[in-house]
């Protein structure tokens, strides 16, 4: 019998071949039977690391959406040169925070002396938003408030309202210590779930982020006290990063409540990471293991660290020389900030284009943070070719490393590319995740369950999780 949603998969197939060319023809035949099984119309799930060369695509037009050949996600340009800003870049800051809004209306972006707020559906600049620009100094939205977010400067930690069109002070800091001379919020370093637990080193010169940092400190935005104080003194020291949960701090290799009592190792010898929430609701961190080159998560509880999947699986590092440059594609970076979808993270790769293509070299995917994962044969959720590339000639280019970060309702990616050309400047551009995809890729039972559980590790409602209450 045939039904209409394999009716639906093969059109959309056919379809696709048609306006794609050759290269989606390659990759049809294993993505239209995950259509009746996965996802619906337009949007497959693509698992596993099988290799697909990249297509050949015109500089997408902004504010066009259109369907990744391979992978059938729906991917949009958001800026543009003649947005008439930017040092040659227009893009989101970083992998551990979203650019996102509270109601997925607003998205920030940098690449000049300002911000630059942009419609979400439109993908039109709306405005400069105040706050100092770099990924070490960007703004965070609210968890809830869509018109709020918060930012760094100086001293203090500063709160802009976009409707009231008004800067305060949640609090300076110098008060609290007198011989500082800023605050660093590091790149890594968002606050709690619900923007309320911070964590911040007290600086001591002004040499930089790697200068003297006289104390680390957790804040409690909502108390509007400091709860946990670290002495330091010492120059080049690790920031202090608040878990989701708000529970936890991360200094370096150690895990400590908020208070800095009841310390415990984690592992060391972590490249980039972030935090995120495994499928048990759990605070963990997500980080490419330097020494075993394995995407990790590590429980900050208990310090255990599980293999998720390895950066090149399946490829030989000394086959990847033949390919073009050192590894074939590198800057590996994580994003674990969907906490309305607990138990994923996104990870993104990217590197020279080489005689051929591997399945990780330039891809944007995500990995589920699970205790048991089959080694063998990951199955990764593929969702975007980033396009961007660094020239042989010349060596990386740190902004076109594509940072992909998704947003706390796990329903958006955003990657930076300067899409396949190195002369090219570099844009921002947005992944879709199809409706539904975590129930799918989950199961109901299970999703319901790491959504409970991750409430109730965070000490709220699903309801509240979920943003469906203010």
């Amino acid at each position: 019998m045939i039904t209409f949603r394999c009716v639906s998969a093969a059109l959309v197939a056919v379809a696709l071949a048609f306006v794609c060319g050759s290269s989606w023809r390659a990759a049809a035949e294993e993505i239209a039977p995950q259509l009746g099984s996965g996802a619906s119309g337009e949007k497959p799930f693509l698992l596993g690391t099988k290799a697909y060369p990249i297509p050949k695509l015109e500089l997408p037009k902004r504010g066009v959406t259109f369907l990744d050949p391979n992978f059938g996600t729906k991917i949009t340009r958001v800026t543009d040169p003649s947005d008439g800003w930017g040092r040659g870049m227009r893009r989101h800051a970083y992998s551990p925070f979203s650019p996102l809004n509270a109601d997925l209306s607003l998205i920030a972006e940098v690449g000049g002396a300002e911000w630059h707020l942009y419609d979400s559906k439109t993908c039109k600049m709306l405005r400069t938003a105040p706050g100092p620009w770099h990924d070490v100094r960007a703004l965070r939205w609210d968890t809830y408030d869509p018109n709020v977010y918060y930012f760094v400067e100086k001293t203090a930690l500063k709160k802009y309202d976009l409707k009231a069109n008004e800067m305060s002070v949640v609090r300076d800091f110098k008060k609290d210590f007198p011989k500082m001379t800023w605050l660093f919020l590091p790149a890594y370093g968002d606050p709690s779930f619900d923007s309320r637990m911070w964590g911040f080193s007290i600086m001591g010169d002004n040499t930089g982020s790697r200068g003297l940092v006289i104390e680390d400190i957790v804040y409690d935005k909502k108390e509007d006290k400091i709860v946990g104080r670290l002495p330091i003194n010492k120059r080049g020291a690790f920031p202090a990063c608040v878990s989701p949960s708000g529970k936890l701090v991360v200094l370096k290799d150690t895990c400590y409540d908020v208070s800095f009592k009841n310390p415990r190792k984690i592992p060391p010898g972590r490249g980039h990471s972030d935090m995120g929430v495994d499928v048990n609701g759990r605070d963990v961190v997500v980080y490419k293991g330097d020494k075993t080159d394995y995407v990790m998560k590590c429980d900050l509880l208990t310090g255990k660290a599980t293999k998720l999947i390895h950066v090149i699986h399946g490829a030989d590092w000394r086959d990847l020389l033949k390919f073009g440059g050192p590894y074939g594609g590198q800057g590996t970076h994580i994003s674990g900030n969907c906490y309305a979808t607990p138990g994923w993270a996104v990870i993104s790769r990217y590197g020279v284009r080489g005689k051929k293509d591997l399945w990780s070299s330039h891809a944007v995917y995500l990995v589920k943070l699970e205790d048991n994962p089959d080694l063998k044969n990951p199955k990764p959720y593929r969702v975007a070719d980033g396009h961007s590339v660094w020239d042989p000639a010349k060596g990386k280019h740190y902004w076109a490393e594509t940072h992909a970060s998704i947003d706390y309702s796990g329903s958006q990616i955003f990657f930076a590319s300067n899409w396949d050309d190195v002369k090219a400047e570099i844009e921002d551009y947005r992944v879709e995740l199809p409706e539904g995809w975590y129930e799918k890729l989950m199961g109901e039972e299970e999703a319901r369950e790491a959504r409970e559980k991750t409430a109730k590790n965070f000490g709220v409602t699903v309801e509240k999780l979920l943003r469906r209450k203010p």
